[in-house]
């Protein structure tokens, strides 16, 4: 193991043309999350009192595509969500938190008589919560229609999807990249037939970029991954990551395993793994810490960053997030995040 100076470096030349900003499609979850501020969390039986609650804008795709879309110059990009909703006023009043932080509602979807999805969060004085939420009613062909209506040209165009999209958007997302667009994933959500080596290993042949969580690696395999980020198991976690990438027919991208407080390990499909230490932040909430890391990974790496860099970058958001509640509790922008100091890199041989 080295440890890696911080430096931008051009992954492939598929950075967008000067002033042709590339385009992020998120599909999945948009919520209200109504978010609780509590001494503990319950036990059966019990009831606690909340000193506060919040109605907040949430969802995995919504969240990721805002963090890509308040990112901004010089490495900004164009963000639109496709997700399903109602006709009520929460309905009005999501999309129009979604449309006020910069992302294109276009291809969003509402269903007369429905509503959007809320989730319930509760929050305890070190940032950890638990989450209870409604599920959302998706139409896969969206995505397909999306896909169609604009062929990549120039600039480079990549779909991004939660796990709830996983399986039954795989083949429309596989006719995608056989148009020119590029995929990624979030496990976070995905059945777990698919919390498997095998669907992992699949995961990482169709997707340019997979995100992972320390739970999913570890429902895959149990004890490789502890505490401590620097043990020999996550050399050995990038290792059997590395495998899965072998001879996958998609250029670039890398399967990044978040863990938190403890940073990530990033896998890249060509290249050096590493681990990317997180920021040092005494975090008020981690809901949608892992979205805001994914949407500002994507807005880095599509113009042409690598992978680990991009990285950095994004535990930078991903820490600063957390000083807010709420899923978008903060949303840093470039300035900001170039400002802070990126976070150490060790390479893992």
């Amino acid at each position: 193991m080295k440890k890696r100076h911080s430096q931008h470096r051009a992954e492939t030349d598929s950075a967008a043309p000067a002033g042709l900003a590339p385009l992020l499609v998120a599909a999945g979850y948009v919520n209200i999350d109504l978010v609780a501020r509590v001494p503990a969390l319950p036990g059966g039986d019990q009831r606690v009192s909340a000193d506060r609650i919040w109605r907040l804008l949430g969802g995995m795709a919504a969240n990721a595509a805002c963090a890509a879309a308040r990112v901004g110059p010089p490495w900004a990009v164009q963000s639109e969500l496709i997700t399903f909703v109602g006709d009520d006023m929460d309905s009005d009043w999501a999309l129009a938190e979604v449309e006020r932080l910069g992302v294109g509602i276009g291809w969003s979807v509402r269903r007369p008589g429905a509503s959007v999805p809320r989730c319930l969060i509760l929050v305890e004085p070190n940032g950890q919560r638990a989450i209870v939420s409604e599920p959302i009613l998706f139409d896969d062909e969206q995505i397909a229609r999306r896909v169609t209506a604009e062929p990549p040209g120039q600039r480079p165009c990549l779909l991004h999807v939660d796990g709830y999209r996983v399986p039954h958007a795989l083949p429309t997302l596989h006719k995608a990249v056989s148009a020119g667009w590029r995929v990624s994933v979030d496990m976070d959500g995905m059945e777990s037939a698919w919390r498997t080596e095998a669907g992992l290993a699949r995961l990482a042949q169709q997707f340019h970029v997979v995100f992972a969580n320390r739970n999913a690696v570890h429902a895959i395999w149990p004890g490789v991954l502890t505490p401590d980020d620097s043990s020999p198991g996550a050399l050995k976690c990038c290792r059997l990551l590395q495998r899965m990438l072998a001879g996958s027919p998609l250029p670039g991208g890398a399967v990044i395993v978040t863990l938190g407080a403890d940073g990530a390990l990033v896998v890249p499909r060509e290249g050096t793994a590493a681990h990317v230490a997180a920021v040092d932040v005494a975090p008020v909430d981690t809901t949608g810490a892992g979205d805001i890391f994914a949407g500002t990974f994507l807005a880095f790496w599509l113009h042409g960053m690598d992978p680990i860099s991009a990285a950095q970058h994004a535990s930078v958001a991903a820490g600063l997030s957390t000083k807010g509640f709420g899923a978008q509790g903060h949303l840093p922008t470039a300035a900001e995040i170039q400002e802070a100091t990126l976070p150490a890199v060790v390479e893992l041989h």
